[in-house]
């Protein structure tokens, strides 16, 4: 989304050219009727029908309501030069159009209708009611169709309830979101570089989300649409094309920390010219009527100022959310910043709330237990790391867990009364820094940017930080020393492959094995098995004079590879078997023929417990309901581990 263009004329759409439009997105979507049969991993079809069913009507609505029109301009990525141009000319060819789709915004009457309307199958309806977004970009005259970050932003799970007089809180829940597209899911830090106009790297890739491939196109999968999210926000915040053969069987090796090359070619995201072009709210729009799509963020409160996107938290107001035992969760969200909220969280959902016999007589007065509590907080926070923050957050996951030991932080018997008048005593005392919501300017103290970490008050709770490393670091090391138990592979050689092959048979009993309980037992590791067969393979010269990375398969090695059973030969057992097999291959295929067993290792130490044939036994783990809402959970095969229950 860049590039310094003229406008292009706006075009409004017939209803001709609509559906047309809309079957193109459904079969991006993969939601036409061929796809219905098609049901989502972990799905059962009735759920995943409904689903189908809810994400077509929402594009019903965007594409076939209200007001479309397209925009066309030319492809910036094939336009840049004017020798491209020129050729095109002398040939007579029409360089490649860039065409984009906007959606006008459906009236709050129009839209309340509609979900009326739609309320018996889905909470899906078109958000925006003040500004006209972009929902579909069509690449190089139509080969590439590309959702918008609006329209996906409206597929979004999350339920935000909006900012009233009466009622300051929002909730947030993280649940799955709808995979419309392959999804690669990328760590936090990394998202304010896609946001500046980077392409995405592999190593910035934390998971990946993609769909098995039915259809003919599964081929080409190095330029398949992909959306790309935050983990911890679920919400896909920009769109692009892959530039790396991901598959449903791509290991995590081949993307994270450590690899190298771009995994896709970013088309739109959070932070572009499309975001850039949002129509701005009107000066009467009031915080009291705000539509959270229209704050510039798509409805995600971890969407800030087109530079970044964090993860969400989560909210609960009141008796909302709780969990089996009728405790609120202690988790706030990034989303509300308001003190009277600040103070409900204290209420009915922090740690802070005691019961009186809890409660520790204290010397503090309220004030000292705050601001003791504020500046431990502070000292815990990394300012590049985890600022900017929202207030509210800062108050209910730091700053209460951060009060003195059998203190309570109380704010209303405290001078201040709100955490807000605390904040800005602060700020005119040099201590923290604070800015506005990038959504609501009106609140000046609603994020935490910064702190004086050379603040007299501050310094004594950085340095126990320190000590509290060292401390860690300590004891971290002296953890090293306790005994814990793992598993070992083994594995033991055939009596017949060994007169096949003519192996060592004091190598093949493990005689030489550093273990005094393996020796002699015929357990060899993985890395003992590779050393016979190595031996066997120089013993024989059959690593391959022209190509020394293959292994020439003479025919003892032949048999013990490739021979089958008699009664299990498959399909194409007829063919002939290799020649030649790399000298990365061969030790796990010869390791595949051979017998399995385990041991179960004491470290330090490396003491044998217990050496069997087989896989190791399983542990179990069974939960079973009583009386209603109790829940049981059983632990069976534990002792074998040598773990009391």
């Amino acid at each position: 989304g860049g590039g310094n263009q003229k406008k292009g004329k706006d075009v409004a759409l017939r209803k001709s050219d609509r559906r047309q439009l809309l079957q193109r997105v459904l079969e991006t979507f993969r939601l036409t009727e061929q796809d219905d049969a098609a049901v989502a991993v972990g799905e059962d079809a009735s759920t995943g029908a409904a689903k189908k069913t809810a994400h077509r009507q929402l594009l019903q609505e965007v594409f076939l309501q209200g007001e479309l029109v397209r925009r066309t301009l030319l492809d910036p990525s094939s336009s840049s030069s004017s020798s491209s141009n020129n050729n095109d000319k002398k040939n007579n060819k029409a360089p490649p159009k860039l065409n984009l789709y906007f959606r006008s915004p459906t009236p709050p009457s129009d839209s309340k209708n509609s979900n009326d309307a739609a309320s018996s199958s889905s909470n899906l309806s078109w958000p925006y009611t003040r500004t006209t977004q972009a929902v579909w970009i069509e690449l190089d005259n139509g080969k590439w169709q590309l959702p918008t970050v609006a329209l996906l932003s409206a597929f979004s799970p999350t339920t935000t309830t909006t900012t009233t007089q009466s009622s300051s809180s929002s909730t947030a829940t993280l649940e799955p979101f709808p995979l419309l597209l392959p999804t690669l899911t990328i760590f936090p830090q990394v998202s304010k570089y896609l946001c500046r106009g980077a392409d995405l790297m592999k190593a910035g890739i934390g998971a990946i989300r993609i769909p098995n491939d039915d259809d003919d196109n599964s081929n080409k999968n190095s330029n398949r649409i992909v959306a790309i999210a935050i983990q911890g926000n679920p919400q896909p915040f920009a769109v692009g094309l892959l530039a790396y053969n991901f598959s449903p069987t791509t290991t995590s090796n081949d993307f994270g920390p450590g690899t190298q090359g771009i995994a896709a070619h970013i088309q739109t995201c959070y932070g572009d010219d499309l975001w850039r072009q949002q129509q701005v709210l009107p000066k009467n729009y009031t915080s009291t009527e705000t539509n959270p799509f229209e704050l510039g963020h798509y409805g995600n409160g971890g969407f800030v100022n087109g530079q970044i996107v964090t993860p969400l938290n989560r909210i609960v107001d009141g008796d909302d959310e709780q969990d089996d035992d009728g405790n609120a969760p202690q988790e706030a969200a990034t989303t509300t910043n308001s003190d009277d909220n600040v103070e409900t969280l204290q209420d009915e959902s922090s740690p802070a709330a005691s019961s009186p016999e809890d409660e520790v007589p204290t010397e503090l007065s309220p004030e000292e237990v705050l601001h003791q509590a504020t500046c431990r907080a502070l000292a815990q926070l990394h300012p590049k790391r985890d600022l900017p923050m929202a207030m509210s957050q800062f108050y209910s996951q730091y700053v209460l867990k951060c009060r003195p030991p059998g203190t309570t932080v109380e704010l209303k018997k405290t001078r201040y009364k709100k955490f807000g008048a605390y904040i800005q005593e602060q700020v005119d005392g040099d201590l923290v820094i604070v800015g506005s919501d990038p959504g609501n300017k009106k609140d000046p103290l609603a994020r935490l940017v910064g702190y004086n970490a050379r603040h007299e008050d501050l310094r004594p709770y950085i340095q126990e930080r320190k000590e509290e490393q060292k401390l860690q670091g300590s004891n971290d090391a002296s953890a090293g020393n306790k005994t814990r138990l793992i598993l070992a592979d083994l594995f033991r050689i055939p009596n017949h492959f060994v007169d096949l092959l003519r192996l060592n048979k004091d190598d093949v009993q493990a005689s030489n094995a550093t273990s005094e309980e393996r020796r002699n037992t015929g357990f060899l590791t993985s890395k003992e098995v590779r050393a016979i067969l190595e031996n066997y393979i120089e013993r024989e010269n059959l690593v391959n004079p022209s190509n020394k990375g293959q292994v020439l398969l003479d025919g003892p090695l032949t048999d013990v590879l490739f021979k089958t059973k008699k009664g299990k030969q498959g399909d194409n057992d007829n063919r002939p078997p290799p020649t030649t097999v790399t000298r990365k291959q061969i030790p796990t295929l010869f390791q595949s023929k051979l017998e399995t067993g385990y041991a179960l290792v004491e470290v330090p130490g490396n003491r044998i417990l217990q050496l069997a044939r087989g896989e190791p036994p399983k542990v179990t783990i069974e939960v079973s309901r009583r009386q209603s809402n109790k829940f049981v959970t059983k632990l069976r095969g534990m002792e074998y581990y040598r773990i009391d229950g």
